[in-house]
């Protein structure tokens, strides 16, 4: 590949997530949003599901579609990216039509699913009326048993596979979303191998599973110090068989982060928010213990930037690419480590 080439694959990606800083008007900012902790999964990672089972009540605090939209509204010009999560965000009641609100006003929309009700996530997304802003997520964690297992939900891989080739029938911008943790970690090569003989190895996306009061998870359960060297082994296996993930800083940086050598500009508070199913805004999933405030009481989400000040690390896809699109020290940095990564950690 020619350095003009390769210079131009490098640049791709940023060029597509800053076009919309150059627009006028145009406020830069990446919201993710908890439609719901309604979940059907029963990941051995996550006891998200766990919510409304032991406080059902607490399902009716829940904001509706009316009040979500109305929300988004008020906010349509400062927003570029907007992430739709849970739970399974599709079984919010009217999450389609947040959906095709947010595309028919411009916006980048993001979902993530485990595809487990997939004849009713289909029958959702066939009411998508605008799709080429909209990128699909599907979780997939091992190869088939494996998969089932961490899932808690038998037949779940082969409905993560229905799920992704009706996307891929229908051109639909979509992605799998892996989570790595000891538990899967010797397992992982497998389910990439599987997934380049379908033709998707391209489309995956990974990140080691983490700690969090928003997973409502344990250390134990998710990764100790015991079960770490697991995952670098792991890690050093994909970046050795498919060279894209060990040029790409995100990718790479899962590795560096568990031995404490890289870190990245966080905007968390700063061009990025969290808000639960309840409303209540915070600077990010991790850190549920900075409420910012509730968007009933004070729906105008500027006047939640700037009161978080970083005190914390974390390595999370959901958080380092809003960095990147809206951080001009990361993207360059971005940029650098795409040109000049090296092979010196192998």
């Amino acid at each position: 590949m020619s350095v003009l080439n390769k210079i131009k694959t490098v640049l791709t990606t940023p060029i597509r997530d800053i076009e919309g800083r150059l627009k006028k008007g145009y406020y830069f900012l990446s919201l993710e949003i908890s439609l719901t902790y309604l979940c059907n999964s029963r990941c051995t990672f996550c006891n998200i599901w766990k919510i409304y089972k032991e406080n059902p009540n607490l399902l009716k605090k829940e904001l509706s579609k009316e009040e979500w939209i109305d929300f988004l509204s008020k906010n349509n010009k400062y927003l570029a990216w907007v992430s739709l999560t849970g739970g399974e965000p599709l079984l919010k009641d009217g999450a389609i039509d947040i959906i095709n609100y947010l595309l028919n006003n411009g916006k980048n929309v993001e979902i993530t699913t485990n595809a487990i009700a997939y004849k009713y996530i289909i029958g959702n997304l066939e009411k998508i009326k605008n799709k080429k802003k909209l990128f699909v997520g599907v979780s997939l964690d091992g190869p088939k048993e494996i998969h089932d297992k961490l899932r808690g939900v038998p037949g779940n891989f082969d409905n993560a596979i229905k799920l992704l080739e009706w996307l891929e029938q229908n051109n639909f911008n979509f992605g799998i979303s892996v989570t790595i943790s000891y538990q899967n970690a010797p397992y992982i090569m497998e389910l990439f191998e599987f997934l380049e003989k379908r033709g998707w190895i391209d489309k995956v996306s990974f990140r080691v599973a983490t700690i969090s009061q928003y997973y409502r998870n344990e250390q134990k359960i998710v990764i100790t110090k015991e079960h770490i060297q697991s995952i670098k082994e792991a890690l050093l296996k994909i970046y050795k068989g498919y060279p894209r993930f060990r040029k790409d800083k995100f990718y790479f940086g899962n590795l560096l982060f568990l031995e404490g050598k890289i870190d990245f500009d966080c905007v968390a508070g700063r061009n990025f928010l969290f808000i639960d199913p309840y409303g209540n805004v915070y600077p990010c999933l991790y850190r549920l213990d900075k409420k910012l405030g509730n968007i009933k009481e004070n729906p105008n989400l500027l006047n939640y930037l700037g009161k978080f000040k970083r005190d914390c690390k974390c390595w999370s896809e959901c958080h380092y690419l809003p960095a990147r699109r809206s951080s001009t020290k990361e993207l360059l940095s971005y940029i650098w480590f795409r040109l000049f990564s090296n092979k010196k950690h192998l």
